[in-house]
């Protein structure tokens, strides 16, 4: 966090992300009306950018947006205990090489009235199999918790109602399809594992605010068919389709050698559309750290 030697965080291998300012007197740095900053990322992975915030109000951290390499990506915000905020996001790949090994992000504060604008406490990037870790600035101040009717610390994340439009990408001009890359909170094709008699091809779901993007050439309806495995007896589960309400979603299947089908009706516009997943609980996996919620072993559009 803060000013760093950028050759020493390139020999560590590692993602790594600071802010190119130095903080205010009362520590941090204020979101007012935008905040700037840098992170490197391995050009061949999945990067996540974390940052930790105060807002005094619930309207204040929701108008915060997030740009990398000038393209907007949408923001995953969670209520924290003792009134600290979680703002996380997923880089393509494709968009960290962009720019080489050093992409810029910038913050952007939108409709906060004066005094009111949130506070960079820390910022940190992780690849997506590994454990992101926040380190802090000096302490600011303690603040009161977030206004009543805000989220609860229970890690229910606010989403935006759009999802992340291609880059740098010509019209898609094809049928309906399952933009993988432009998705959040799903890991990369693994397998196959011959124990559960399960091909190549399927991917983990790895957060428990995830989202699925689907892309559309013009107004259409598609099926799409999920066939998952759910490591827990009991999971529970909400889906939302372009920021309308959301709907339970019944996890039938209670262990990893059970297969459970799940089938929603979508009505696409045209460009990417966002299908959010929220999740009750996750395994965390050994070794990598990483939060295992379902495993997808199939997903199709018809």
């Amino acid at each position: 966090v803060g000013p760093a030697a950028r050759d020493a965080a390139a020999a560590a291998g590692l993602p790594f992300a600071r802010v190119i300012t130095a903080p205010a007197e009362d520590g941090g740095w204020p979101v007012a009306p935008a905040l700037s900053g840098e992170v490197l990322g391995d050009g061949d992975a999945l990067c996540m950018l974390g940052f930790r915030l105060r807002a005094e109000s619930v309207p204040a951290i929701r108008g915060i947006g997030l740009y990398v390499n000038a393209a907007s990506l949408p923001l995953t915000v969670s209520a924290e205990p003792g009134g600290t905020w979680l703002a996380t996001a997923t880089l393509p790949a494709a968009l960290l090489r962009r720019a080489g090994p050093v992409a810029a992000w910038d913050l952007v504060q939108d409709g906060a009235a004066a005094g009111e604008a949130p506070v960079l406490l820390a910022v940190a990037a992780a690849g997506m199999a590994g454990t992101l870790t926040l380190d802090e600035p000096p302490a600011p101040e303690p603040i009161p918790p977030a206004e009543e009717g805000g989220a609860e610390a229970s890690g229910d994340a606010f989403m935006p109602e759009t999802a992340a439009a291609p880059v740098d990408e010509p019209p898609y001009q094809g049928p309906p399809r399952i933009r993988w890359d432009l998705s959040a909170g799903i890991g990369p094709e693994e397998g196959p594992f011959p124990d559960l008699d399960l091909p190549g091809g399927v991917r983990w779901i790895v957060a428990r605010d995830a989202r699925l993007v689907v892309e559309a050439a013009e107004v259409a309806t598609a099926r799409l068919a999920l066939a998952y495995r759910s490591l827990l007896p009991r999971q529970g589960a909400r889906v939302a389709f372009n920021g309308g309400p959301e709907e339970a979603l019944e996890i039938s299947a209670g262990s990893l050698k059970e297969t459970g089908e799940y089938a929603i009706d979508l009505d696409l516009r045209p460009g990417a559309n966002e299908l959010r997943l929220g999740f009750s609980g996750a395994v965390r996996e050994p070794g990598s750290g990483r939060e295992l919620v379902l495993l997808i072993e199939s997903a199709t559009l018809a």
